[in-house]
């Protein structure tokens, strides 16, 4: 038996790699558990044997380029376009897995650290008694190959949940939007559904909320060419925000206020009313479901987490405050995935290691009610929102991966840990030109894109040395300390 820490990852995507990658750093031994036949998360669209949603569609490409969406140790190939095509993605992330499990895995001949099970729906994950000893049990559903399935339980000292924040759709309820779902798919539909956009030629659409995914369909639905919509209406709370090319203002409306399917239309909260509506895409996010975790009292098992917009009692987006062993990677939204889930690996693997101290339950209570207390505050006032303890404002995420950053390193690096990343000069760069880079790419076809790999062959210039560097360059890793 290894006297290692035996950690449990849930999920092989972005936020399960980068946990990966920095806990075998620090000598844990790690098992990931993932529902797909190989790594790559929602950018897989392998068929799982399990019935998992899938929220990628075919045509999907990024909406930010890959600068901003890199581990610190593995680069892009040099060809691969600005924003990729979301199979350049998944081959990026599976090439990771493939070098993690070269360097941890049973391939070197050495002790395995890193295992991977694949084709496993974890289906519990509840803290119980073994020996004597405070476990956290892991059931999961493992499919065969003749579609058969068995159940498998394991124990662990910690679990990390890396499974993302794709798990529900969440579609809202104003007046009369029930009697749109009634007309049935082709009348509204949540994105998660959305694949084909030729079957909204010459079509009036209307989509609901307007961040990633709202942007890349209304690319895919007003490109010049055979797949071109009739009209796109754009419904957002934000109306100053960036949209994309073909997007006519007259077409960007408020928050909706009521839903009339017998008549096609949409009534807004300015009071203006889109008619002859066709289809209605609801691009308006997820809703966590960790019903898998549980808690059991007196014989009756329920979740620890209830679903919705937000993940109660977690501090720092990243650990459970009454139990510091179940730790979460990737919970915040509008942000830099990829640095995020390192700086967020980078702690937990440190302290999972017994190496860096997690402030007290009391103190981290104290934090988490200051914060909710806030946020009661500003929506009192009509400032804030309750619902978005994981959305991440403007700069916030550089500022909190820097504070990670800070954390991680108050320990030292040591052996063969890995160092923690810091938001650096050259990431800011990526970030200002996002809007102007996004504007000229999207307007270019598929081949032609292929010849844009990067912001200087657009025509952007950015600086040839890195302005902003965490003390002097020591003691941290970059993720795009590179633009090209």
């Amino acid at each position: 038996m290894s006297s290692k820490r035996q950690v449990a990852i849930i999920g092989a995507g972005v936020s399960g790699l980068a946990a990966a990658s920095y806990l075998c750093a620090e000598g844990c031994q790690v098992t990931i558990y993932e529902q797909k036949p190989s790594a790559g998360g929602l950018w897989n669209r392998h068929r799982s044997r399990f019935e998992v949603e899938q929220p990628v569609y075919e045509s999907l490409e990024t909406n930010v380029p890959r600068q901003l969406m890199t581990f610190s140790d593995k680069k892009w190939r040099a060809d691969v376009q600005l924003m990729p095509h979301n199979s350049s993605v998944s081959e990026y992330l599976q090439e990771y897995e493939l070098e993690l499990l070269a360097k941890y895995g049973n391939s070197r001949g050495g002790e395995e650290t890193l295992h991977i099970e694949y084709n496993s729906k974890v289906v519990r994950v509840e803290k119980l008694l073994r020996n004597y000893t405070a476990k956290w049990g892991v059931e999961a559903n493992v499919a065969q190959y003749d579609k058969q399935k068995r159940t498998e339980s394991s124990y662990f000292d910690a679990v990390v949940v890396a499974a993302g924040s794709h798990q529900e759709q969440y579609c809202p309820i104003y007046p009369g939007i029930e009697d749109w779902f009634k007309k049935g798919p082709r009348h509204l539909i949540h994105s998660i559904e959305f694949d084909n956009p030729a079957s909204y030629k010459d079509k009036n659409v209307l989509i609901l909320g307007y961040s990633a995914s709202g942007y890349d369909i209304s690319v895919q639905l007003t490109p010049e060419g055979v797949n071109r919509a009739r009209n796109v209406y754009i419904s957002t709370g934000r109306p100053s925000q960036p949209f994309a090319p073909g997007i006519r203002a007259s077409h960007i409306m408020p928050r909706p206020k009521r839903f009339d399917a017998a008549t096609r239309s949409v009534t807004f909260v300015n009071g203006a009313t889109v008619t002859d509506i066709d289809s209605i895409i609801l691009c308006t996010g997820y809703k966590y479901n960790f019903d898998f975790i549980t808690t059991s009292r007196n014989g009756d098992v329920s979740p620890l987490f209830p679903t919705g917009p937000n993940v109660n009692n977690i501090y720092q987006h990243i650990f459970y405050i009454s139990d510091n062993t179940l730790a979460f990677v990737g919970l915040p939204t509008r942000g830099a995935s990829f640095i995020i889930a390192e700086a967020q690996s980078a702690v937990i693997a440190r302290a999972f290691a017994n190496r860096l101290p997690v402030i007290s339950k009391t103190n981290m209570q104290a934090e988490y009610d200051r914060w909710l207390a806030e946020q009661k505050n500003r929506e009192s006032q009509g400032n804030g929102d309750i619902q978005s303890y994981h959305k991440l404002g403007q700069n916030a995420d550089k500022e909190y991966v820097n504070m990670l950053c800070a954390w991680a390193a108050e320990v030292p690096t040591i052996g063969q840990s890995k160092l923690p990343p810091y938001w650096c000069g050259c990431m800011d760069t990526a970030r200002q030109l996002i809007g102007e880079a996004r504007a000229l790419f999207k307007k270019l076809s598929p081949e032609e894109k292929k010849k844009y790999p990067s912001y200087e062959s657009l025509g952007f210039s950015t600086q040839k040395r890195c302005t902003i560097k965490h003390n002097g360059g020591r003691g941290v890793r970059y993720a795009s300390c590179y633009l090209s």
